[in-house]
């Protein structure tokens, strides 16, 4: 069973995920720590919901990739920097559209305008609305509906990066 698989089993599960998740990042952060920090590529994730952020972090950082978290669009532009080679963005936040907000702040600021970005939201679902990228209106690499797999995430990933 690959850990993927595990992950998705025990999900449903909270307190156990949250332990398990526990574990499976400090087996995971032993097994990265011999990595160089300078050849590994930075990722921002940014969601509101706590458990998102913990299953991207760790697939993420089991593929070798340094993750920064953030759970609101605030706390994503103030950590936000040139050293991030790509960001998860999810819309729905504090408010519906936050993650749009954060888009077009993201892309009208010079030293970060040309970060990738990928949207990764269940809003479409929850709003009945369907959006994709768009240069002008949502200017991001993908737009991806929640849920998504794992390795299909980090494929996507590694187009941009």
């Amino acid at each position: 069973m690959t850990i993927d698989a595990q992950i998705a089993i025990i999900a449903p599960l909270k307190k156990t995920y949250y332990i398990c998740m526990r574990e499976l990042l400090e087996i995971k952060h032993k097994r990265n720590s011999s990595k160089s920090a300078m050849t590994r590529q930075r990722i921002l994730v940014v969601d509101d919901e706590k458990d998102i952020c913990d299953i991207l972090q760790f697939n993420l950082e089991n593929d070798g990739y340094i993750v920064d978290v953030a759970y609101s669009g605030e706390e994503a532009l103030d950590k936000l920097d040139p050293q991030h080679s790509l960001i998860i963005l999810d819309v729905m936040m504090a408010t519906w559209d936050e993650g749009f907000e954060v888009v077009q702040k993201i892309r009208n600021n010079p030293k970060l305008a040309a970060t990738p970005i990928i949207m990764l939201t269940a809003v479409s679902q929850q709003m009945g609305i369907r959006y994709d990228k768009d240069k002008e209106t949502l200017p991001v690499e993908e737009f991806i509906e929640k849920p998504v797999m794992p390795g299909t995430l980090l494929n996507i990933i590694k187009k941009y990066i």
